[in-house]
């Protein structure tokens, strides 16, 4: 698979991340702490975000962060060995589109990932629009909204 067709993903916490093969089907980029996540965030878009379940430290306070920043992003709770009821209950409820427990899946992150981007891809421009761009779109309803104004005769 080549770079531009590897979905994006940022993992925040994830210890398994140095154990990751060589062949990685992600193009996966890691964030230290979650203030060096926020700020990755705010400059740069991330097809997926993956978010370890610490016991020292819950990220739901960073998810919330996270959200604030970038309202669309969409992210999966990754834990350790088991994920609690509770856990993943409160992972959901924060918008979580997965909840992993044990040994990461790179595979299921992938496809994942890939299924959102395309999503997003697809709401970005609607295959029966006829236009190559949001910004051609965006000239055919300027030139529409003109030619539909009412014309008053000046007095």
């Amino acid at each position: 698979m080549e770079d531009y067709e590897r979905p994006s993903v940022l993992g925040v916490g994830l210890e398994e991340a140095h154990q990751t093969p060589a062949d990685l089907p992600v193009e996966l980029t890691q964030a230290d702490c979650t203030r060096r996540a926020i700020e990755m965030l705010r400059v740069m878009r991330f097809d997926l975000l993956l978010v370890a379940l610490r016991s020292s430290s819950p990220p739901w306070n960073f998810v919330q962060a996270a959200r604030r920043c970038s309202p669309g992003q969409k992210w999966m709770l990754v834990g350790p060995d088991h994920v609690s009821d509770r856990d993943e209950i409160t992972a959901r409820s924060l918008g979580a589109t997965s909840v992993l427990a044990g040994d990461l899946d790179w595979d299921a992150i992938a496809q994942i990932a890939c299924g959102i981007r395309d999503r997003e891809l697809t709401r970005r421009i609607p295959v029966s629009s006829g236009v190559s761009s949001r910004d051609d779109l965006r000239v055919q309803m300027d030139e529409g909204a003109a030619r539909s104004a009412p014309v008053v005769d000046p007095i």
